[in-house]
């Protein structure tokens, strides 16, 4: 609870690097009945152009409501917004809007995140170079 006694709605987030298992989590978790879960998976409030940091955590949970319309009865609330791993300027955020926030990070194994995200890529027919050439691109491609 903060200073002015509002309890903020999240309980926890989910952060972490492409093809770590933020989606299944978000999938299981979004199955049980007493977790809230929002849907579609990531909310990106907190990196948004539009995010303020004058926001108060009530405001924050304002602009939360929408995503978590269709779970009113749940006990526990989570968000997934894997790319809050990267960007720094958002954990202070988070712990501002709830001290007691609690951070689930998924990471994976370097190698195979690698070679998972290739393929993935190469499904979406984003990558087109043989992996090979793909890593040795990769310095230029940054």
């Amino acid at each position: 609870m903060s200073k002015s006694g509002y309890q903020p709605k999240l309980d926890f987030m989910i952060i972490g690097a492409q093809k770590c298992g933020t989606t299944a989590l978000w999938e299981y978790l979004s199955a049980h009945p007493q977790v809230g879960m929002p849907k579609p998976k990531e909310v990106h409030l907190f990196s948004a152009p539009s995010y303020s940091p004058n926001w108060s955590p009530a405001e924050i949970d304002h602009r939360y409501a929408p995503w978590f319309a269709h779970c009113p009865d749940a006990q526990k609330f989570g968000e997934v917004t894997p790319a809050y791993l990267f960007l720094p300027d958002v954990a202070p955020e988070l712990k501002r809007y709830n001290p007691r926030l609690k951070l689930i990070v998924l990471l994976r194994d370097s190698a195979e995140r690698t070679l998972s995200h290739y393929y993935m890529q190469r499904a979406r027919g984003k990558e087109r170079l043989p992996i090979s050439l793909a890593l040795l691109a990769e310095p230029w491609r940054l």
